[in-house]
């Protein structure tokens, strides 16, 4: 496992002064397709940025070599525009304003402006570099008169599946539902699984945030068990069907009723005084869930009923053509 990484390169570097904070909105998906029933995941990040005026770039690395950004990464920020989807995934009674023909937005509450969110053109706005046995992404930033800026991403690559771990038991395969388990390693800005050369490019290019906050959401299937975290769990919540199917975008993907365990990370006002801000975040999370096998079965059953009938027939075919060759044979011989 190897962990995910955030810093901004700044307009002025020697401007040290009231750095720029971030808070991060995780949630992590496990779902199913409608077609061929395999599990699939995704991990969408949501990006707050606070005192941003010496921001130029965002920039996040992800531990893995992403040739086309466009087709591994979607943007979500436009969706929020949706009142009933701003609502959700905020859990604030938002409302958006939109000024134009513009690729942000304002949202609202009270009719105070609490942050703007940026909609990205991912193939035009953000930039790969291939590098560190990974991808830097690089997104340029816009700060709105001294507001809260946010972005949200989708990545749906397979660095995502490979934060899951599946342990089923050794006897599985003749059970047709049995107990497995999934273990979540999810790691940011850890500093003892990033390439070394990674870090030096951050330090010597860029400025850590001060992360001031980490909201991770786990979504799983109700029927899957919360065993353990060493992040201790904040909350749980149901998530809406038509809400959430609607947000997930699920045309390709069978949506169960899920629920949100809720795992954070927050520094205290003490703790911001003291200039103490969260440095790397490592969580792991343990599920149980039933892991069916009996489609499995079924599929080899049909398989083995089909290949007993084409043996069948073949032996059948061969008795037939044998029989009739002994017959002649017998009948030479009494004939003469």
């Amino acid at each position: 496992m190897k962990s995910l990484a955030f810093w901004y390169e700044p307009i002025n570097k020697l401007n040290s002064e009231n750095k720029a904070e971030l808070q991060l909105h995780l949630n992590h998906w496990k779902v199913k397709g409608e077609s061929n029933n395999e599990l699939d995941y995704f991990l969408d990040i949501g990006i707050r940025v606070k005192n941003g005026v010496n921001v130029q770039k965002l920039c996040f690395y992800l531990p893995e070599e992403i040739l086309d950004l466009s087709t591994t990464i979607d943007d979500l920020g436009a969706n929020l525009k949706n009142a009933k989807l701003l609502t959700a995934v905020f859990n604030e009674n938002y409302s958006s304003n939109t000024v134009g023909n513009k690729k942000h937005f304002e949202v609202i509450h009270d009719g105070e402006t609490q942050f703007y969110i940026y909609s990205l053109d991912i193939r035009s706005d953000c930039k790969p570099i291939h590098d560190y046995e990974g991808t830097i992404v690089k997104i340029p930033f816009t700060c709105f008169h001294g507001v809260d800026t946010y972005y949200r991403i989708r990545i749906k690559t397979d660095l995502v599946k490979n934060f899951s771990h599946i342990f089923r038991p050794k006897n599985s395969f003749f059970e047709s539902i049995s107990s497995s388990i999934e273990l979540i390693d999810l790691r940011i800005n850890d500093t003892r699984d990033l390439n070394l050369s990674l870090l030096e490019h951050i330090e010597n290019n860029g400025v850590k945030f001060n992360i001031s906050l980490i909201h991770l959401f786990i979504m799983r299937n109700i029927t899957d068990d919360y065993i353990l975290s060493d992040i201790k769990l904040n909350s749980v919540r149901l998530l809406e069907k038509d809400t959430w199917e609607t947000y997930l975008q699920t045309a390709n993907y069978e949506y169960n009723n899920s629920l949100a365990y809720h795992l954070k990370t927050k520094t205290s006002k003490e703790e911001r005084d003291r200039d103490q801000f969260i440095e790397d975040f490592n969580a792991l999370i343990k599920f149980r869930f039933e892991d069916s096998q009996l489609s499995r079965y079924l599929g080899y059953a049909i398989l083995f009923a089909l290949s007993t009938a084409i043996i069948g027939n073949i032996l059948t075919r061969a008795l037939q053509i044998n029989l009739h060759t002994v017959k002649n044979f017998i009948q030479t011989l009494i004939h003469g």
